[in-house]
C-alpha cells in the first residue's frame, strides 16, 4: 500500500513548502530579475504611449477616410461629378472641410482633365475650376468670405490635375485592382491611395493626400482627393510625455518626420513646420537619430524582437519601441516611443530592500498562520473544493453539507450553496432570454417587399436582450375576381406597414409588441380596412394590458399604382414628412392617443398623402428622438430633419447609415436607454 498522510498534515507541509519557495522566488527575482522587470515596465509604459498615439492617429485619419469613401459612393451613384456646377459641388463638399479641420482642401478630377478644387484658408474660401481639354491653360477661380456671394476671375495657369501624384497614384491603383475584381461600393478601401508627404502647392502647408478612383461611364474615370494636414499630429506628439522624460514621434514608412517629439525646439507652430518632413538624420535631434540607428541595427541583425530595445544617446540609456500604423494596403506610418531607463528604474534599489524586509516578515507570519489554518480548514475546504470542481463541470445538483465550527467557513459554505442555486436559475434565465431574443428577431421581416416607385428600408435596435419595438412591411395584391388577399413580396400593388412601441423594454414589452404584429398579420390576411385594423387592435389590447401600460402605434398602407400613402397614428409622433418640391420637412402629429388605454378610441383616418418623387416619410420610435448624450442633451427631431434634407437624394439605406453614424457620434459611450426603430419610405 502506498504511503498516505492526513489532509491536515499534507496541507501543513505543502503550505510551508509553498511559503518557502515563494519567498525564495521573490527574493531571487528581486536580485536577479532586474532586466526582466525593466523590460516589462518599459514595455507597459512605452506601449501605453504608442497606444495613445495610435488612438489619436486613428481618430485623426479615420473620419477623413470615412468621408472620402462616402464621397466615392456619391460619385458612383452620380451625385458627385467634376463636371457638375460649382455651386452644387460647393454645397456638398464645403461641410466636410468645416467639420474636419485636418482636411485642408478637396479635389474632384477626371481623366478628361476637368477638376473641381475647394480650399479654406482662415475665413476665406477658394474654389478653382480646371477644364484642360476645353480651356487649355486657363482656370477659373472663385473666392468668398463665409456666406458672402463668391467672386469670380479667370487667369492663365499651367496646371493639369492628371499630372498630380495623387491623381496618377489613384488611377494606377484603381486599374490594378479593377483587373481582378468588380468595382463595388462596399470595396472602397482597397482603392484608397495615399501620396507621400509633401508641401501642398496651393496652401504651402505640409501634408499628404488620400485619393480614390472610380469609373463614371463613357470610359471616364474620376478621382476624389482629400488633402490632409500634418501639423495637428505634431501638436499632439509635442505635448505627449512618457513618464518623466519620455518622447513620442511619428514617421512615414520612408522615415520622414510628421509627428515631432516633445521639446522646446518644437514649441511653436513655425518651428514644427520648419522641421516636418525631415529624416532622422536631417533633424537636429540626437535622440531621434540614435534611436533609429539602434532600430536599423536590430532589423539588420534579424532580431525577431525589436521593441522594447535598449540604446544609448547623450550619455543615457534609453528604452525604445517602434510600431507600424497602417493607413492602407500601400501606405503606413511608424510610431516611435523612447523613454530614459532611469525613469523606469526609479528607486529600484530601495524597493529591493523593502521587498526583502516585507517578504521575510510575511514569511514568518505565514508560517505561524499555517499551523493555525491547517487545523481548522482542511476538511471543509476539501469538501468545498470537490463541490467547486463538480460545479465547474456544470453539475449543479445539491452536494453534502459542510460541517465546521468556524463561522467564516460556515458562511463560505452557505454562500457556496447560494451560488449553486443562483447559477441554476441564471443558466435557465439566460437560456430563456436567448430563446426570447431569437423568437423576437424571427418576427422581423428578413426581406422587405419590392414596391414599384418606392424605396423602403428599416432598422431596429433593442436596448435589452429583447425590445418593446416591432415593425412589419407586408406586401399584398387583391384578387380581382373574388377580392381575396394574396400576400406578395415581388412588386405588390399594396403594402401594409407597422411601427409599434410598447411601454418599457425587455420581455414584457416584447410580448406586447409581438401581439400587435400578430394581430396585424391576421387582419391583413382577412382583408380588413385600416380603420377596422386599428379598432380591433385597440379593443384587444385594452383587454390584455395591465393598467398603466399602453402601446404607441403607426399603421400605413401604400397604394403603389396611385402613389398614395394612407396612415393612422395612435400616439406615435412626431412623423416626419419631407416634401421635395419645397425642400422642407413637416412634423405630422398623432391622430389619437395610444392603443390599450380606452375602449372608445376615436378613430378618424386623415386624408391619404400623395407621395411625389423625392418625398420621404420617416417613422421613428421615441428611442431615436429621446436619445441623450453625456451632457443630458436629447437628440431630438431637428437633427433627423437635417439628415433628411442633407441626404435627400440618397437611398433609404444610405440615410439610415448616416442617421446611425450621427447617433453614435452624438451619444459616444452612453448606452441607449430605449429601443430604437426606423422606417423610411421614399418615392422614387
Amino acid at each position: 500500500m502506498a504511503n498516505t498522510t492526513s489532509i491536515k498534515k499534507s496541507l501543513l507541509v505543502n503550505f510551508l513548502l509553498i511559503i518557502v519557495l515563494l519567498s525564495s522566488a521573490i527574493t531571487a527575482v528581486t536580485f536577479l530579475g532586474n532586466q526582466h522587470a525593466v523590460k516589462s515596465l518599459s514595455k507597459s509604459l512605452i506601449s501605453t504611449g504608442i497606444d495613445n498615439t495610435e488612438s489619436k492617429l486613428r481618430h485623426f485619419f479615420r473620419p477623413a477616410i470615412r468621408e472620402l469613401l462616402l464621397a466615392r459612393q456619391w460619385g458612383m451613384n452620380g451625385i458627385l461629378n467634376a463636371d457638375k456646377k460649382p455651386k452644387y459641388l460647393r454645397n456638398i463638399l464645403a461641410p466636410i472641410i468645416e467639420q474636419y479641420s485636418q482636411v485642408s482642401s478637396l479635389m474632384v478630377a477626371n481623366t478628361q482633365g476637368h477638376e473641381f478644387m475647394l480650399l479654406k484658408k482662415g475665413s476665406t474660401w477658394l474654389n478653382r475650376i480646371t477644364k484642360k481639354d476645353v480651356w487649355k491653360n486657363i482656370v477659373t477661380w472663385y473666392w468668398w468670405e463665409n456666406k458672402d456671394t463668391p467672386k469670380r476671375r479667370r487667369e492663365k495657369f499651367d496646371y493639369d490635375p492628371r499630372s498630380r501624384p495623387w491623381f496618377k497614384g489613384a488611377i494606377a491603383l484603381f486599374k490594378s485592382n479593377a483587373k481582378t475584381a468588380t468595382v463595388k461600393l462596399s470595396e472602397g478601401e482597397k482603392y484608397l491611395f495615399w501620396t507621400e508627404p509633401y508641401i501642398f502647392r496651393t496652401s504651402s502647408e505640409p501634408g499628404l493626400t488620400a485619393a480614390v478612383a472610380f469609373n463614371i461611364g463613357d470610359d471616364v474615370t474620376q478621382v476624389i482627393g482629400f488633402d490632409i494636414l500634418l501639423t495637428d499630429i505634431s501638436q499632439f506628439t509635442t505635448s505627449l510625455k512618457l513618464g518623466g522624460n519620455g518622447k513620442v514621434a511619428v514617421l512615414t514608412d520612408d522615415l520622414k518626420i510628421i509627428g515631432l517629439p516633445q521639446g522646446s525646439e518644437y514649441s511653436t507652430l513655425a518651428l514644427q513646420r520648419k522641421n516636418l518632413l525631415k529624416t532622422p538624420e536631417q533633424l537636429d535631434n540626437p535622440l531621434i537619430a540614435d534611436a533609429f540607428s539602434a532600430f536599423y541595427k536590430a532589423q539588420n541583425n534579424n532580431d525577431p524582437y525589436i521593441g522594447p530595445f535598449r540604446f544609448k544617446s547623450q550619455k543615457k540609456v534609453w528604452i525604445g519601441e517602434f510600431r507600424h500604423f497602417s493607413l492602407s494596403a500601400q501606405r503606413s506610418l511608424w510610431i516611435a516611443a523612447m523613454s530614459p531607463e532611469e525613469d523606469i528604474l526609479g528607486n529600484l534599489w530601495q524597493l529591493r530592500i523593502w521587498i526583502i524586509v516585507v517578504t521575510l516578515t510575511v514569511m514568518a507570519i505565514a508560517i505561524f498562520r499555517a499551523f493555525v489554518l491547517a487545523r481548522g480548514y482542511s476538511a471543509p475546504i476539501e469538501i468545498l473544493a470537490q463541490q467547486s470542481e463538480r460545479i465547474s463541470r456544470g453539475l449543479l445538483y445539491e452536494g453534502d453539507m459542510v460541517q465546521s465550527s468556524i463561522q467564516e467557513v460556515q458562511r463560505l459554505a452557505q454562500a457556496h450553496e447560494k451560488m449553486r442555486v443562483a447559477l441554476t436559475s441564471l443558466i435557465k434565465l439566460e437560456s430563456d432570454l436567448q430563446l426570447a431574443r431569437q423568437i423576437q428577431q424571427n418576427t422581423f421581416p428578413d426581406r422587405l417587399p419590392s414596391i414599384t416607385g418606392f424605396d423602403i428600408d428599416t432598422w431596429s435596435q433593442p436596448a435589452d436582450e429583447t425590445g418593446g419595438d416591432t415593425y412589419d412591411v407586408i406586401g399584398y395584391d387583391r384578387n380581382k375576381d373574388n377580392g381575396n388577399i394574396v400576400l406578395n413580396e415581388e412588386d405588390p400593388e399594396f403594402a401594409v406597414l407597422l411601427m409599434a412601441d410598447a411601454t418599457g423594454h425587455g420581455i414584457g414589452a416584447a410580448l406586447s409588441a409581438n401581439e400587435v404584429r400578430a394581430m396585424l398579420r391576421m387582419a391583413v390576411r382577412a382583408g380588413e380596412s385600416l380603420e377596422n385594423i386599428a379598432r380591433h387592435i385597440n379593443d384587444q389590447l385594452c383587454q390584455d394590458l395591465h393598467a398603466g401600460r399602453f402601446i404607441t402605434c403607426w399603421l400605413g398602407v401604400i397604394d403603389a399604382s396611385h402613389s398614395m400613402l394612407s396612415s393612422f397614428s395612435a400616439g406615435q409622433a412626431p412623423l416626419l414628412l419631407y416634401r421635395a418640391d419645397k425642400n422642407l420637412v413637416y412634423e405630422v402629429p398623432a391622430d389619437t392617443y395610444p392603443f390599450g388605454i380606452n375602449n372608445n378610441l376615436p378613430i378618424q383616418l386623415p386624408e391619404p398623402i400623395l407621395m411625389k418623387p423625392g418625398d420621404i416619410m420617416a417613422i421613428m420610435s421615441d428611442g431615436i428622438f429621446d436619445t441623450f448624450n453625456d451632457k443630458k442633451d436629447h437628440f431630438g427631431p431637428e437633427r433627423v430633419k437635417e439628415i433628411l434634407v442633407t441626404y435627400k437624394r440618397a437611398t433609404c439605406s444610405e440615410i439610415i447609415v448616416r442617421l446611425r453614424a450621427l447617433l453614435d457620434e452624438f451619444t459616444g459611450d452612453v448606452p441607449a436607454s430605449d429601443d430604437q426603430t426606423v422606417i423610411l419610405i421614399r418615392k422614387t
